[in-house]
């Protein structure tokens, strides 16, 4: 899977405790996923570690505003990946509908029962048909 940098929201970002991604994407309009479908592609590049039976959330958020007070709306929600699950290699591919409002997007890296000790995660926006889809952890 290729991936441009100016759609990347986090490379190899480093997570202990909750955190937004590194990076939010100007998708220049509202309604931004009309014409080619795209995704949002979660890579865990480093295994997470805790202490105890820490578990993370994975959120896609939009707004209207840049760095507003609030996270803006939520649009995708993992629920709760035990830390057991987030090895290295893992993915989570999530569709974006076409219908998404929101000029700006980020990810959410929300960490329950932790922190976690050690691990890394890049996520970034693709089109969909260049998601290899026949790998075990999607």
């Amino acid at each position: 899977m290729f991936t441009d940098a100016q759609l990347e929201l986090s490379n190899a970002q480093a997570i202990t405790s909750s955190a937004k991604s590194t990076n939010e994407i100007n998708m220049g309009t509202a309604k931004w996923g009309k014409g080619t479908p795209m995704a949002a592609v979660f890579t865990v590049d480093e295994a997470f570690t805790a202490d105890g039976s820490a578990t993370m959330t994975l959120e896609l958020h939009t707004k209207s505003t840049t760095n507003p007070s609030s996270g803006g709306t939520k649009i995708y929600d993992s629920g709760a990946i035990a830390k057991a699950t987030l090895v290295a290699g893992y993915r989570k591919v999530v569709a974006l509908s076409p219908d998404i409002d929101g000029k700006f997007v980020e990810a959410y890296h929300t960490v329950a029962t932790g922190p976690m000790t050690a691990g890394k995660i890049s996520t970034v926006i693709v089109p969909l048909e260049s998601v290899q889809t026949n790998e075990q952890n999607q």
